[in-house]
This record gives C-alpha cells, sequence and structure tokens, in this order.
C-alpha cells in the first residue's frame, strides 16, 4: 500500500540491553520503516551491568531518528519510549547523570541491602517477598553505602525511558506499570508511591509523576529538535518499560493469551485477570487495566548464545546450522543456564552455569543446541510455575527468529508457538504514542510440537531439573569463594 504524503505519522523508540530500535508508523497501525543499532554493557566487577545514560542510550537515538523520520518529521505528531528496566540512573538538580546507569535484575550487586530491606519489612510478607535483583530500592541503597559522595549529590531518579522522555521535552514522570517494579518504594500495583517508606531510607530523593503508559507528558524541546530533527512541538508519550511494550506491540491482550520475548533475557507475560503470587514468578500490572502480565525472566537467554559465539570464535548462523547437525537431546549435553545467576522461577543471584555430559566426541553444534534447549527448558520451568497453560505462545525478539529454538520450544512445552510478524517494543511504544493496536494475525510461522522430539527432550527436561537442583550448592561455593578472593565476602 502506498504511503499517504500527507498522513500523520507515529515514531516508537525502544531501548534494548543490547541495542536501539526506532520505528515509524502510520495512525492506523501500520508500520512503514524501523532502524537499529547495536550497543554492548559494561562489566565493571563481577555482577555488575551498566549502561552510560548518554553514550549507549541517547546518541544512537539522535542518530537513529534522524534515519528513519528523514524529510517526514512535519507528518510525526507524537513519539513514545520504551526502554530496558527497572534501571537506576541517578541524576543530580539539574538532571546530569552522575554515574552509569546500574540495570534491571542482570545486576545482582544489591543482595545484601535485598536482605536488609527484608528484615526491615518482616511485617509485611507480600513486599518484603517482592524484593529481588530487579527491585530498584535496594540498588539505590547500595550507591548510599558504596559511593557516598555520589549520593550526596542526587536529586532524582530515572530508569532507560523515562529519562530519554524527559530529555526530549517531557516531566519528570513514570508509568505505572514501571513503578510497579520499584519495590518496595511503591504500591505493588504501581499506581503510588510509599511515601513514609522512600522518606525512611531516601529522604532526599524526588520521585516522579506516577501517569498512564500513555500519558500525554510533555513536547519535543528546542534542543532536543536540533539534536533528532523533530519537530518542536511534537507530543511525547510515557511509554513503558519494554516487556510491557513488546506485549502491546504483539497485538496480545486478552486473558489466556501469552508473549514470549526472546531477547537478551526470556521474558514470559501471560495475561491474566488477576495477580498471580508465588515463589519465583510475578505479575505485573498490565498496559490494560484490568490485566496483568503474569510469569518471570531467564536472566540469560539470549547472552548464553552470544556466550557460546564468542567462546566459539563462530557467529550465530555458523552455530545454528551446526546444531541442526544434531538431533534433539543434543546427544547428552545439558546446559544450565545460570550465566547471570536466576531470577525466575528460582530467584537466585548466586546461581552459576554449567555444561555438562561432555566427552571428546561432542562439538561446539552439540553446546550451542544443548544452549537453545536450556532457554526452552527455562521457559517451559517457569509456565509449571505459574501452573496455567496457555493455548499458544507468541514469541517476539531476535531468539524467534532462530527456527531451532522455536521448534524446541514447542517439543519442550507442548505448546503451539507462533512467530509475531512485528511484535516490537518500539512498534509498542508506537501504540503508546496513538497508534492503533493489531491484533495478532495468527498467520505468522507457526511451530507446532513434534511427538517424537517432544519424547526424547521430556526425559533432557527431566535431568535438566535434576542437574539443577545438584548443582545449587555447588554454585553457591564456587560463589563464595570467588567473592572472597575479590575482596568482597
Amino acid at each position: 500500500m502506498a504511503d499517504n504524503a500527507q498522513a500523520p505519522l507515529i515514531l516508537g523508540i525502544d531501548i534494548g540491553t543490547s541495542g536501539t530500535r526506532v520505528a515509524l508508523a502510520t495512525a492506523n497501525g501500520r508500520p512503514l520503516r524501523d532502524a537499529s543499532a547495536t550497543h554492548g554493557t559494561a562489566h565493571p566487577a563481577p555482577g555488575q551491568s551498566e549502561h552510560d545514560a548518554d553514550t549507549t542510550w541517547w546518541e544512537p537515538i539522535t542518530r537513529l531518528v534522524r534515519e528513519v523520520v528523514g524529510d517526514a518529521a512535519d507528518r510525526v505528531v507524537s513519539v513514545s519510549v520504551s526502554g530496558l528496566g527497572p534501571c537506576v540512573l541517578v541524576v543530580d538538580e539539574d538532571a546530569r547523570p552522575l554515574r552509569p546507569a546500574i540495570l534491571y535484575g542482570v545486576d545482582t550487586r544489591s543482595t545484601r541491602q535485598i536482605e536488609t530491606m527484608r528484615a526491615e519489612l518482616a511485617h509485611d510478607a507480600v513486599r518484603r517477598d517482592r524484593l529481588t535483583t530487579q527491585s530498584v530500592g535496594p540498588k539505590l541503597l547500595w550507591i548510599q553505602e558504596h559511593e557516598p559522595e555520589i549520593w550526596e549529590r542526587v536529586r532524582r531518579v530515572f530508569t532507560a525511558h523515562n529519562y530519554i522522555a524527559h530529555r526530549l521535552g517531557g516531566g519528570y514522570v513514570l508509568d505505572r506499570v514501571s513503578a510497579s517494579w520499584w519495590d518496595p518504594l511503591a504500591e505493588p500495583d504501581g499506581s503510588a508511591w510509599r511515601t513514609k517508606d522512600v522518606r525512611r531510607w531516601m529522604p532526599d530523593l524526588e520521585l516522579p509523576a506516577i501517569v498512564e503508559p500513555d500519558a500525554l507528558i510533555g513536547r519535543i524541546s528546542a534542543a532536543a529538535a536540533e539534536a533528532t530533527g523533530l519537530r518542536i512541538g511534537t507530543a511525547i508519550h510515557a511509554g513503558t518499560t519494554d516487556y510491557a511494550a513488546h506485549v502491546i506491540g504483539s497485538g496480545v491482550s486478552r486473558p489466556g493469551e501469552c508473549l514470549v520475548v526472546f531477547g537478551t533475557t526470556l521474558s514470559v507475560n501471560l495475561i491474566t485477570d488477576a495477580a498471580v503470587i508465588g515463589a519465583g514468578i510475578g505479575s505485573a500490572p498490565g498496559v490494560v487495566a484490568g490485566t496483568w502480565y503474569t510469569g518471570g525472566v531467564t536472566a540469560a537467554a539470549g547472552a548464553l548464545l552470544t556466550w557460546v559465539t564468542a567462546l566459539t570464535g563462530s557467529s550465530h548462523a555458523e552455530l545454528t546450522a551446526l546444531a541442526d547437525r544434531v538431533g534433539p537431546g543434543s546427544d547428552g549435553v545439558i546446559v544450565l543456564p545460570y550465566f547471570s545467576g536466576e531470577r525466575s522461577p528460582v530467584e537466585d543471584p548466586h546461581l552459576r552455569g554449567a555444561v555438562l555430559g561432555l566427552d571428546l566426541a561432542h562439538s561446539a553444534g552439540h553446546v550451542y543446541r544443548a544452549a537453545l534447549e536450556a532457554v526452552a527448558f527455562s521457559l517451559r520451568h517457569i509456565l509449571d510455575t505459574v501452573g496455567r497453560r496457555p493455548e499458544r505462545i507468541v514469541a517476539a525478539g531476535g531468539g524467534s527468529a532462530n527456527p531451532i529454538l522455536m521448534q524446541t520450544v514447542a517439543d519442550v512445552t507442548g505448546i503451539p508457538v507462533v512467530i509475531a510478524d512485528d511484535g516490537s517494543a518500539a512498534y509498542g511504544s508506537c501504540v503508546l504514542a496513538g497508534a492503533a493496536v493489531r491484533a495478532p494475525s495468527g498467520e505468522g510461522a507457526v511451530r507446532r510440537p513434534d511427538d517424537r522430539a517432544a519424547a526424547v527432550l521430556a526425559e533432557c527436561y527431566r535431568t535438566y531439573l535434576d542437574a539443577a537442583g545438584a548443582m545449587a550448592p555447588i554454585s553457591h561455593h564456587i560463589t563464595a569463594l570467588s567473592a572472597h578472593r575479590a575482596g568482597r565476602a
């Protein structure tokens, strides 16, 4: 269909762990064009993951917006941003970053601060048990304790998407969905701040106003227009965390539907009509009022596969071709994917990854296929823990392009997998900025369970669970030794 040269356009921006994407869509929800760029993550110490807010987030966005918008800036009527999170970016009174942003649950530096806050919340079991390496409060406490000279200058705190929205010209706000992850400073549904607790732990910190993800929060400033090429006065909407934007962008919205995002991490988002509370799983409020996103996150999914490429010096495409020569079950190789600890369904930052069952006959293809199977096993472990079975899985994210992974997910879970046509968080941001919501077509590539492969992988899954349990105390011992040697005990 030809583009109407006068029709209004919507711009969506998404900042991920390993890259940024900018998408342009029509007001009726038709994607026009997009562009992306990759970026790295700094690891200044074991268990720490950081991004520089200017060089990793802002500068690539300015380039990508100019590339995607081109000469159509006068037609762009609104913009919204989604991003990885919750991150912790502390700024001074002029909103200048004071240090690199501490990333979400892949950064596990705040385990001691989690225990401190849990002890102080002993009377509130719900809020106490929600505290994990994903939580914002313990990471702020870590900065207080380890970087007091920086903390003295802290006035506000951002995560990725609201920092970029603010820099574009938006107010100091945070959407309700994202606020629900700022434990223990916010109510579990993200509706309000726990003012008494904020004042107890961080009396001088100003927190953002909480708004809906599609709220109008400002307009493109003169400085942002010069940097991005957008028109001064273009509307800015609040946006949200990337996983929620992925859900909106894929069109998954009704209870019982499930979106799984295969990115650096793996995010399971089963739509439910009420929060589901249980060990190792969680629920966050959905963008659509009255819905919840229930499931969990595998700490290392795409990150695990990328680790294998770095270890072998081969590309994903080369390793996928090698893995295709290996049958389901990887000839006995089992990978435990705990290379960044684990977040779901076992919340344990002290777990460590393992490759088990190797012998001299195994190749890089075996290890890569076993890593793909580990991602699928982790997904099944989360769904089994939730205890609710979707009729189908809608798959999005970079990993959804890997045919072996998608077939393995279908075989391991016994659930058909539909690959989303464009379930990108950048497109979800377009929706939050005013583009029409598209229903999932259901006509994309579909992977259905293969009975023979499923039987093999069912036995492997049982072995995976046994190995995970047996290796946990060994992981804890290794982590303690590493911490002691690094002088961090």
